[in-house]
């Protein structure tokens, strides 16, 4: 997040699966035919696919779970197939935040190909790359490192495959800058830029992927006019296919209005996160992304003493922003205006040097797991009010230098204030190792779906 609110993700689910789950690997074109046998297992797989892009996970692991049963009562074994199913099933569990089970899945699917024979094969690298992408997600990035080497080792061994093995790198690329190894990163993009055709939707996510890291790294330096030339390739490469690289395209958005704020360039920024706006509203599925993405641009329109367009734009989208201070307890209608955080008379203010990577707070993974009960329990009681109630709400939580969280900020389109300010109350009672050498931002992002 932009505007003082740095740090990456954890906890409870991610978007992230749009990049590896949808990627431009050889699982979905090599699968081999099913005999008759299977036919009904391969629909039922489909079927789970199609349910996980229509945001139903709880329905596609039961779909998944199903079928891995009656995989295990057929006689002819196809290994792809029964990765294939576990991959799905990963998936499904990763979106819901349960990041040992994804990784179990996408094991077990590793275990399927390597029992076929084909655990050396290009299906093998994709499923270490899954793997280290839920290691990322919990910040454990030295876990991730071991897997993503190990991916990049097998893709580079596939030599009769140059155009699988160019998007796998940039995948490996666009993780390993997640997992804030910036120079492996930033390697392996100049080694494959030069691989890619633009146009085919595959090698266009992979051009993003690269161009996405060249941008980072440049603007990680203050390089900010290399930093967007790198974005707007990015950009120019999500936007040729109908939004079915929207996810890509918001993001690398997000990233040029950040661009744009440190330069100070409020019209080229408005006018970046209007086009955000635009784009996630014409999205089937809103989820804790398109909360920030209002209220950023509410924000924005704050900065310029336009309090009347941006209370428009919050009461269309039914916004809701509310902050807790985690030493007096309070909770405020909205955080405080002209976009970045103020911290209380007491702490320091943020800086870039104050913050460190969400990467240095050791347990944060296991203390948000532990958040998980009671959010639930929240959301119990929601259930109580609204029996139709749920959606996403994203909290970000700064973490003083003792480990307490100091302040909790929670933004959604989904929920009424109760939800809210009981998530707000729970997160607040978290107790983190003290962060290395500053303070910690995180963010997570919190889905309810009634069972």
């Amino acid at each position: 997040m932009k505007h003082g609110w740095g740090g990456g993700r954890v906890g409870i689910p991610l978007w992230v699966m749009t990049t590896l789950a949808v990627g431009c690997g050889p699982a979905a074109a090599q699968a081999p035919v099913a005999p008759e046998s299977h036919a009904h297992l391969v629909a039922g797989r489909d079927s789970a696919r199609r349910m996980l892009a229509e945001n139903q996970p709880g329905l596609a692991a039961a779909q998944t779970e199903q079928i891995w049963r009656e995989l295990q009562h057929t006689n002819e074994k196809d290994p792809r197939l029964a990765a294939s199913v576990y991959e799905i099933w990963g998936d499904s569990e990763l979106v819901q935040g349960h990041y040992p089970e994804a990784r179990a899945k996408y094991q077990a699917a590793l275990g399927e190909l390597e029992q076929g024979r084909l655990g050396q094969g290009l299906d093998a690298a994709y499923c270490m790359l899954r793997i280290a992408e839920t290691w990322v997600d919990q910040f454990k990035n030295d876990e991730a490192v071991p897997d993503l080497d190990r991916s990049v080792a097998l893709i580079r061994a596939q030599r009769g495959a140059p155009h699988p093995r160019a998007c796998g790198l940039a995948q490996a690329a666009y993780l390993y800058d997640r997992a804030e190894r910036k120079e492996q990163a930033l390697a392996l993009a100049n080694e494959v830029w030069a691989q890619l055709t633009p146009g085919g939707e595959m090698d266009d996510r992979a051009i993003f992927q690269v161009y996405f890291v060249m941008g980072s790294t440049a603007q990680a330096h203050r390089d900010f006019p290399r930093a967007m030339t790198s974005f707007q390739t990015a950009l120019a490469a999500t936007t040729r296919h109908e939004r079915r690289l929207a996810a890509e395209e918001l993001e690398v958005l997000a990233s040029m209005a950040a661009v744009e704020h440190e330069l100070v360039h409020l019209d080229p920024e408005i006018s970046i996160d209007q086009r955000r706006v635009a784009l996630a509203s014409s999205l089937p599925d809103r989820d804790w992304k398109f909360a920030d993405i209002v209220l950023d641009l509410a924000d924005r329109y704050r900065d310029i003493n336009d309090d009347a367009r941006a209370l428009e734009l919050i009461t269309s989208y039914h916004a809701v922003e509310r902050t807790l201070d985690g030493v007096s307890s309070q909770i405020e209608e909205r955080a405080p205006p002209a976009g970045a955080w103020l911290p209380p008379k007491d702490m320091a203010p943020l800086s870039k040097t104050s913050v460190v990577p969400p990467a240095k707070l050791k347990n944060a993974a296991r203390v948000v797991e532990e958040m998980r009960a009671g959010f639930r329990a929240c959301f119990q009681a929601e259930l109580g009010r609204n029996r139709n109630a749920g959606g996403n709400v994203r909290l970000t939580l700064i973490i003083d230098r003792d480990g307490r969280v100091r302040y909790v900020r929670a933004r959604t389109l989904s929920f009424e204030r109760p939800l809210v300010d009981c998530l707000l109350q729970r997160a607040a009672q978290g107790q983190f190792n003290e962060p290395e050498g500053g303070l910690a931002v995180i963010a997570v992002p919190v889905t309810f779906v009634k069972q």
